[in-house]
């Protein structure tokens, strides 16, 4: 359970303010940073980027880092250790023969999907560069500002999971028109440029990276616990664990909920597996509300008498009652 990215923090005037930087890039291309390109690679929403925006530049040392990392993984093949901090106790991680193979596998996949749908440019910087920049780039190296400079001199939209890499790039170096991977496949979908099916799928792999505030409705939620085949419902588990996070739309978040359980708990029928195992998984989330209990109890046992006896239960098997 690694830490998430903070990509944005929830509230709906920054996810409206994107849109709006999605809508006004048209043709004006995108600029990605190393992480985001290879997130975009790994999601597969490389193409639907380049339709957007025209075109998308990376820089050549995002090609050259990858490549290197790579490299490293081929080197030292094996089962691997790593460490991290995590509320305030060191967590260890142990990665497998068969994952890093498998890691390493798609790492070569992304790489040969950014050189196809990218054009990679080779950076120079200019000769003077302001003071603070300057000591930054002694502390962190040149890298990390290519994306902000390439953006910003050829007027480019920037995009970037990385919440406070956007905040820098917009307070200092003077990049306003930025954005994240979620609203522009928002935009995509609402442009009718992907399918519900290929919207779901991105969304349940951004949420499977971790990053801070996925953006759920209804219809994803139901499509996506109806595509999801595997045994634990991980892909389904994933989207869900953003219910009634911190800045999210709690009154949608209850209407979700709701009308998951009223459309998968008909009046007298006995509900699937399936269905069990996904409204655990849903209460178990949405459990975290204040005032959900109540919520639970009040309005949800009306829906069916199948469903009142199953919330009861859990109620008991989390000690609630």
């Amino acid at each position: 359970f690694k830490k998430e990215i903070l990509t944005c923090s929830g509230t709906a005037e920054e996810r409206l303010a994107a849109y709006s930087v999605v809508d006004r890039g048209q043709g004006r291309g995108a600029v990605l940073d190393t992480y985001t390109a290879l997130v975009a690679a790994t999601v597969g929403v490389l193409p639907t980027i380049k339709k957007l925006f025209g075109k998308i530049i990376i820089s050549g040392s995002t090609i050259s880092k990858l490549q290197q990392i790579a490299t490293e993984m081929t080197a030292f093949p094996g089962s691997g250790i790593s460490v991290d901090w995590h509320d305030n106790q060191f967590i260890k991680y142990e990665t497998g023969e068969q994952q890093k193979r498998e890691q390493l596998q798609s790492l070569i996949k992304s790489v040969k999907e950014l050189k196809a749908y990218c054009e990679v440019v080779n950076y120079s910087f200019p000769e003077f560069i302001d003071g603070m920049t300057s000591q930054i780039m002694g502390i962190t190296g040149p890298v990390p500002f290519e994306a902000y400079f390439l953006a910003r001199q050829n007027n480019n939209i920037f995009i970037s999971e990385d919440g406070y890499s956007r905040a820098y790039a917009k307070a200092l170096q003077e990049v306003s028109d930025s954005a994240w991977l979620q609203p522009i496949v928002d935009v995509a979908f609402n442009r009718h440029q992907i399918s519900l099916d290929e919207y779901c799928k991105f969304i349940v792999s951004i949420a499977q990276h971790r990053h801070s505030h996925v953006t759920l409705t209804m219809v994803t939620a139901m499509r996506i616990f109806d595509l999801d085949k595997t045994e634990s419902l991980q892909e389904f588990g994933a989207v869900s664990k953003y219910i009634g996070i911190k800045n999210s739309d709690i009154a949608s978040h209850f209407q979700l909920v709701e009308s998951f359980l009223q459309a998968r708990w008909p009046y007298g029928e006995e509900p699937e597996f399936k269905v069990l195992k996904g409204t655990g998984i849903l209460l178990e989330n949405f459990s975290r509300i204040p005032g959900s209990l109540v919520f639970l109890k009040n309005n949800f046992k009306k829906i069916s008498p199948q469903l009142t006896k199953y919330i009861d239960g859990w109620l008991d098997g989390h000690f609630f009652n």
